[in-house]
Order: C-alpha cells, then sequence, then structure tokens
C-alpha cells in the first residue's frame, strides 16, 4: 500500500506519511509544533503563505518551510512546519534591580511630641528572583495585532516628579512630611504599602522578538519590590 497520495501528476502538493508532534517547551504540553513533509514537482511547487492554517489542526499556522530536498525525476520533498500560538507562560530566574531610596525622616504621626521615625535610605542594587512573562502573537489578518510594531511595549516602572515622568529621581518623598521637594510618582507610602501587598515592579522596558514565522513573543521582567 502507498505511503502516500498523490494527484498522478505531482503538480499539487501531496502529503507524505504521517503528521509529526512535538512540544516546544520543556515541562509544559499546553501548546505543539506539526510537522508534515510533502512532495511535489519542482516545476510546480510554490511556498506557502505564512500563518496559513493547518488543515487538520486549524489553530496551528504555518512558521516555515525547508529546504527543498531532490528526490530525483524531477519530484522534491520537503517538510511545513505549523505551531499553536502558545500560552502566556513564566519563566523564573534571577536579575539585578536598582531599588528606589527613601528621603524623609519625621515623627509619627508627624509631630514633635511623637517618636522619630527614620524612613531614609539610599538606592540599592541587589541580585533577587524575577518573573518573566512570555506573550506571544501571531501578526496575521484578522488577529488582534496585524504587524508587531503595533504590539504595545509595557514600560518598565518609574519613578518621577509629579507632573514631570522625564524628570527622573533616585529617592521617593513622603508628600506629607516633606515640602521642600516636590512629589513623587509613585510617593513614599504608595511605594511602602507595594512592599507590604508584595507587588511586584515591572524591572524593564519589555522586549519584542520573532518566535516562529509570524508569531512573535513580548517578554516582560517583574520583581518583588523591597
Amino acid at each position: 500500500m502507498s505511503a502516500f497520495k498523490t494527484d498522478g501528476t505531482f503538480t499539487s502538493a501531496s502529503a507524505v506519511g504521517a503528521t509529526r508532534k512535538s512540544f516546544p517547551f520543556d515541562g509544559d504540553n499546553s501548546s505543539f509544533i506539526v510537522e508534515q513533509d510533502y512532495m511535489i514537482a519542482l516545476s510546480s511547487f510554490s511556498p506557502l503563505a505564512l500563518s496559513t492554517a493547518h488543515g487538520t489542526y486549524t489553530d496551528a499556522y504555518l512558521v516555515k518551510e525547508s529546504p527543498l530536498q531532490d528526490l530525483g525525476g524531477g519530484i522534491v520533498k520537503w517538510t511545513r512546519t505549523y505551531a499553536q500560538i502558545p500560552a502566556t507562560r513564566d519563566e523564573y530566574g534571577s536579575a539585578s534591580y536598582l531599588f528606589i531610596g527613601f528621603l524623609g525622616v519625621h515623627v509619627a504621626p508627624y509631630s514633635q511630641y511623637d517618636t522619630l521615625v527614620n524612613d531614609e535610605r539610599d538606592p540599592f542594587q541587589k541580585v533577587v528572583t524575577s518573573r518573566l512573562t512570555k506573550e506571544y502573537f501571531l501578526c496575521a489578518a484578522g488577529q488582534t495585532y496585524t504587524t508587531p510594531s503595533a504590539i504595545p511595549t509595557i514600560e518598565a516602572q518609574s519613578y518621577h516628579f509629579d507632573g514631570h515622568p522625564n524628570n527622573k529621581v533616585l529617592y521617593l518623598v513622603d508628600p506629607a512630611i516633606n515640602t521642600i521637594s516636590a512629589e513623587t510618582i509613585p510617593s513614599l507610602p504608595d511605594y511602602r504599602d507595594m512592599v507590604t501587598a508584595g507587588d511586584e515592579i515591572v524591572a524593564e522596558d519589555s522586549t519584542l522578538e520573532r518566535w516562529m514565522g509570524n508569531i512573535y513573543v513580548r517578554s516582560t521582567r517583574y520583581v518583588k519590590a523591597l
């Protein structure tokens, strides 16, 4: 029995053998890649448009076609690779981050008769555990983003004077007690609330790169506020 079917003249792509399914991420089987071999007469070959859906796995899209292999007699063989759009996933590792300083010594609750509280610290660099979130987007007609340039960047946490986002600061102040400096965004009390709640900081602007075909990955690194 023949291992493949053709149109008799090899003028259209004919599948050879079964599809091969694999999983691109170690320990994560939530998305897969499908490879399929084809044969055709060289004179009839033309590449398939990227992002074309697979005939059976309709949520997997063409991301690559391999070089042609000459089988003789004017017939060639090659492989088409299709991929699902991976689900958002997290990777954990270490990263160095410059944590913001605090400015302001006061007496709580802001009375000369109460206890002195020291809210000052210098900025400090520390290697901490980070979470790298990877989000995947197929850039094609009918998708959320049709071009990679349309995918928005997630900006790093900014520390600046209120109303002046380009005027960066190395120290946060408490507006209730510091009347010399302009208020910072975030304020010192707001940042302390972030630390208490275990909130995360966007450590750096997100990056964008091609994953496969027209599927792009946006990577954003987070660290916990300290």
